[in-house]
């Protein structure tokens, strides 16, 4: 199984983000260890406070350094578990 993110690549000032500034990455996930679960994203947040990330400067949160995960709240359904509190399928 694999998993699709997007990573800071370059930092924008201003203006509209576009690919440039993101890696798109592609890589294969480690097996589940106990207490893990595997969520598939159904729905993705995309929050004003994403354009204040995409600066590089210190807010009310530190700044993602180049490189790092772009990460986001979402809605997800569990395709694989090891955890007993949420079964496949939730």
């Amino acid at each position: 199984m694999t998993s699709t993110s997007l990573r800071f690549k370059k930092f924008a000032e201003e203006g509209e983000l576009t690919l440039e500034n993101f890696d798109v990455v592609t890589e294969a996930l480690p097996e589940l260890k106990d207490g893990e679960v595997l969520l598939r994203n159904l729905y993705i947040s995309c929050d004003p406070t994403h354009r204040i990330y995409a600066t590089g400067k210190e807010s009310y949160f530190p700044a993602f350094p180049l490189g790092s995960k772009m990460t986001a709240l979402v809605i997800g359904e569990v395709q694989e578990s090891k955890n007993a509190e949420y079964s496949k399928g939730v």
